[in-house]
């Protein structure tokens, strides 16, 4: 089964037994005559989405190549000394895992660990 990743569907229209997709995509456009069509969509990352940061805190923040997710260091910081970011965010440089509970306990021991270095002692 032919599968197309990192393409947008820009129409579809059914034709008798089959459907006509278009697809925009990385190569360009390209229109399918198929039996079946799943379209997975999925969401970006995108860091300028988080309102709550100062314009100025999320230019800081260094991006995945070719993407607007936040690059991070294995303990999880930005580029932006003391920022943390875990969950959906940490996908792109610890995998798909990072989007879901199940990985909140590799991430919070990791940041934990290497926040604890922020504490000043009295």
């Amino acid at each position: 089964m032919p599968v197309r990743t990192s393409c947008r569907v820009t129409r579809a229209e059914a034709s008798g037994s089959t459907v006509r997709v278009e697809l925009t995509g990385p190569g360009g456009s390209e229109s399918l005559a198929v039996d079946h069509v799943l379209a997975a969509t999925g969401y970006r990352l995108d860091i300028d989405a988080l309102c709550f940061l100062a314009p100025a805190l999320r230019r800081g923040i260094a991006r995945v190549p070719g993407s607007k997710a936040p690059q991070l260091t294995r303990t999880f910081q930005t580029s932006v000394p003391g920022l943390y970011l875990v969950g959906s965010l940490a996908a792109p440089m610890f995998g798909p895992m990072m989007r879901f509970v199940a990985g909140t306990e590799y991430a919070v021991a990791r940041v934990a660990c290497d926040a604890a270095r922020w504490v000043v002692a009295p």
